[in-house]
């Protein structure tokens, strides 16, 4: 939308059950920043609970991005501007404390290109914590909660693998708890 440059304006962002039934919800859009001092608004309804990730991607580079996320009463919650892949921004596992519409600016500190923006929610799942790489290592392991039923325990967790940067290839680590001797572990990954 070009006139989203303000709260009142912003361009809404539906988030998709995916798969449904699941809890995991997406939203995608894409936009591009002209060197004038252009910010993009983008909006999108949470719930209280609900964690969120929102990445700012270049597919083709040329622009610093930043971004930053707004209640619903336009109070500034939190930004980055350099916590996914060289340049380019990503915070991960935002808690909404209450239901309502939240915002996302997107502007440039330098530069001008088109992005990509993607909020993942995650409502009844949990949510990888990986800003700047955090889960990589056996020691950041992001910690996976099981719940027991019957004799089975099982979890679920969302997340991003971001693009490298550096030499440095992203991996995401998750802690499994203890685990008793004679007990089978069964993983599955859906991309």
């Amino acid at each position: 939308n070009n006139a989203n440059s303000s709260l009142s304006t912003a361009t809404l962002l539906p988030l998709n059950e995916d798969p449904p039934g699941s809890g995991y919800l997406v939203g995608h859009g894409s936009g591009s920043l002209d060197p004038a001092g252009d910010s993009d608004y983008w909006k999108f309804d949470a719930q209280a609970g609900d964690r969120i990730s929102i990445s700012l991607d270049m597919p083709n580079g040329g622009m610093n991005p930043a971004m930053e996320l707004y209640n619903p009463g336009g109070t500034y919650l939190i930004g980055d501007d350099n916590g996914g892949p060289d340049l380019q921004s990503f915070f991960s596992r935002y808690t909404i404390s209450a239901a309502g519409t939240y915002f996302v600016r997107v502007f440039a500190h330098s530069g001008v290109a088109d992005y990509q923006l993607r909020v993942d929610l995650a409502r009844t799942v949990q949510l990888e914590a990986d800003t700047e790489y955090a889960n990589d290592s056996v020691a950041s392991a992001n910690p996976l909660t099981l719940t027991t039923a019957g004799n089975q325990r099982s979890g679920i967790m969302a997340g991003t693998n971001m693009s490298g940067q550096s030499g440095n290839v992203d991996e995401d680590y998750f802690n499994l708890g203890t685990v008793p001797a004679g007990e089978t572990i069964l993983l599955s990954i859906r991309l």
